[in-house]
C-alpha cells in the first residue's frame, strides 16, 4: 500500500480501468526520469523490486513490485517523444 501511495503522488490527472488506474502528467524527459529514479530508490529503502521493462534514451518503463502480499504492481513510464510520465497501477483482485 505504501508503494500505490508513492506512486499516486507521482501524478494527477487518473484514468481507471478494470484492476488497474494510471495517471498522467506532462513534462520534460530528464524530470521524468529524475522522479523515476527517486522513486526507484525509495522502493528500495523499503525493501520493494523492480524491473526495467524498457531503458532506452527516449522511453523507460519501470516495474516496481510491491512486498506487502497483496500482488499489486506499479509501472512508471517516461517519454521522450510525448513529453509524459505515465503512472500505472495494477491491483490483483
Amino acid at each position: 500500500m505504501k508503494y500505490l501511495i508513492l506512486a499516486l503522488v507521482l501524478c494527477s490527472a487518473t484514468v481507471a480501468s478494470a484492476g488497474a488506474s494510471s495517471t498522467s502528467k506532462t513534462m520534460d524527459f530528464d524530470s521524468c526520469k529524475q522522479l523515476q529514479d527517486g522513486f526507484i530508490e525509495k522502493m528500495k529503502s523499503m525493501g520493494g523490486t523492480y524491473s526495467y521493462i524498457v531503458n532506452t534514451s527516449v522511453l523507460t518503463i519501470v516495474k516496481a513490485y510491491t512486498n506487502d502480499g497483496s500482488g499489486d504492481a506499479v509501472l512508471v513510464s517516461c517519454s521522450a517523444p510525448d513529453r509524459k510520465m505515465i503512472t500505472t497501477i495494477s491491483t490483483e483482485d
